[in-house]
């Protein structure tokens, strides 16, 4: 019974997050919704896994939206910021802490703001 309460779990954050999405996405929301209604078993189930379970939703609707190229300056971004501090520090904090965050390095990440010295 649990395994049924997990994938009713996944269906609705995925019609949530689907029917929340708006501009270019809403689009493209509508069709997955469509493909919802459309691409099930005998029972009724949702046969294609990206709209079926959550952490593959997330991974198809990342292939389709993210933007690679905003992750190459923030990177770039992050690789400047980590050897100079310009103004005070608690500015400087809010930009690393801004900056670990839309990377998404998660806290205990080995991701430092130090560069390390051992050879």
């Amino acid at each position: 019974m649990a395994g049924v309460t997990a994938l009713w779990d996944d269906n609705y954050k995925i019609r949530w997050a689907l029917a929340l999405m708006e501009d270019k996405a809403q689009r493209w929301a509508q069709n997955q919704l469509t493909r919802m209604a459309m691409e099930v078993d005998a029972q009724g189930r949702i046969t294609a896994d990206e709209l079926r379970v959550w952490n593959d939703f997330e991974t198809f609707f990342g292939a389709h939206f993210f933007d690679h190229a905003e992750q190459i300056r923030l990177q770039e971004k992050w690789a400047k910021a980590i050897l100079v501090q310009t103004g005070s520090a608690k500015e400087y904090y809010m930009m690393m802490d801004d900056l670990i965050m839309k990377l998404g390095y998660p806290k205990e990440s080995n991701k430092s703001c130090r560069k390390s010295t051992r050879v």
